[in-house]
């Protein structure tokens, strides 16, 4: 992919506001012993600082103990880069959660997209510190990142070094953020003519700088404590479609509405309808077609069964968790951050008619990793308010290996 044949596609786009960092800064014996006192807080709070993931605190360590601040900050650190300033967040349970080089305001982040800019100031912070150029270039071709200055890749004459280019970055630049297939590439343009490009992969590991075990913990803790509550406005069972959007099925006398396949034909994102008298469109859910039906209840959310969900949560480590919430309500949580895609099945259909089977694809639609969600119930469940539906939460996929994991499950019925 041609970096500046994506960076000139910017040119049209509006650049964001300029970018950049403000810098802040009775007894001898009672004196003293106050003294000790900060001395003994400040020490104790540099060996005890705690991080939200393993990556932070790695990073945390490279920082010197006097440049770090407690609080958040904008604060500079001229052991490591002359021109910058840097940038530190802490959670609500006094986690650093954030550590970089500054080199976007909290307005900017908003209007962009603040986990790829945080991922790019803490990205650029791992860079400077790395002091070897052979793991730099190592970490460079690990990750799939690439850097270029003007006409430069990073090690050619005249780009040898992460802290100059970042240092000569001249404000105010003029900064986009492009994103094609699954690729970012973040362009400064500034002085008259110079330019400094920086492309990364879509990846959510890299870009939260969590592993999988970091972010399957975070996901659980937040389902089980999520309390969202979804209104009828999140019910699609009511929406208008048109005869023209539809493929009409004379074996069975319904329509389907045509979605896209994900990985596996069975997995869509195709919904299903019934044609009433007066000539419109119902979403179909009937017991005359539980799958149809059951696939339905998935990608519409119909909020009025009020399905009961009880999860087994397989989590890295062979930890699975159990817990209990309303589906429409799991479904919510997801809906405004992923593509859902689904089909159902009848594992046995000869000796046990009434077991439904349905797996489901949540697909983040920005960092190329999947939730996949089985369920297991029976007919009668799907149709009663309230019917229990039982399920195993696979969580934090990446692309590659969907697929494989896929078909590994459907054919463990």
């Amino acid at each position: 992919m041609d970096v500046y044949t994506m960076a000139d596609k910017l040119k049209k786009v509006p650049p964001s506001p300029p970018i950049g960092g403000r810098f802040r800064h009775n007894s001898l014996r009672t004196c003293t012993g106050m003294l000790i006192i900060m001395l003994f807080v400040s020490n104790s709070f540099a060996h005890a600082q705690s991080y939200y993931s393993v990556k932070l605190e790695a990073l945390g360590s490279e920082i010197p103990a006097d440049c770090l601040p407690s609080t958040d900050s904008i604060f500079n650190c001229t052991e490591l880069v002359r021109e910058k300033s840097f940038v530190v967040n802490y959670n609500d349970k006094n986690e650093i959660s954030h550590l970089g080089i500054s080199l976007f305001s909290n307005e900017t982040k908003e209007l962009l997209n603040l986990p790829v800019c945080n991922f790019i100031e803490r990205m650029m912070l791992e860079l400077v510190v790395e002091q070897s150029a052979e793991n730099f270039i190592q970490k460079l071709d690990r990750l799939k990142l690439s850097l270029l200055k003007n006409d430069l890749t990073f090690g050619e004459p005249g780009f040898m070094s992460i802290s100059d280019a970042l240092d000569g970055i001249q404000l105010p630049a003029r900064f986009s953020l492009l994103r094609e297939d699954d690729m970012f590439a973040a362009v400064w343009n500034y002085n008259q003519d110079d330019r400094f490009v920086f492309m990364f992969p879509a990846s959510r590991e890299l870009i939260f700088g969590t592993d999988k075990k970091e972010s399957d913990e975070q996901l659980n803790r937040t389902l089980f404590r999520s309390g969202r509550r979804c209104s009828e406005k999140n019910d699609a069972s009511g929406e208008v479609v048109s005869e023209a959007d539809l493929t009409y099925n004379r074996e069975n006398n319904i329509f389907t509405k045509k979605g896209s396949e994900f990985m596996l034909a069975i997995v869509n994102s195709s919904t299903y309808y019934q044609k009433t008298e007066e000539g419109t469109f119902n979403l179909l859910f009937s017991k005359d077609f539980p799958a149809e039906s059951f696939t339905n209840l998935v990608l519409k959310n119909m909020v009025n069964m009020n399905h009961k969900l009880h999860v087994t949560h397989r989590m890295y480590g062979n930890f699975s968790p159990d817990f209990d919430m309303p589906f429409h309500e799991f479904l919510c949580y997801f809906q405004d951050e992923y593509n859902f895609y689904a089909g159902a099945t009848f594992p046995d259909l000869k000796n046990d008619p009434n077991r439904i089977k349905l797996t489901a694809v949540l697909r983040n639609r920005d960092y190329a990793y999947s939730h996949l969600l089985l369920i297991t119930t029976t007919v009668e469940n799907i149709f009663s308010q309230g019917g229990l539906l039982t399920a195993e939460l696979y969580s934090n996929i990446p692309q590659h290996s969907v697929r494989n994991l896929l078909r590994d499950l459907n054919n463990n019925k």
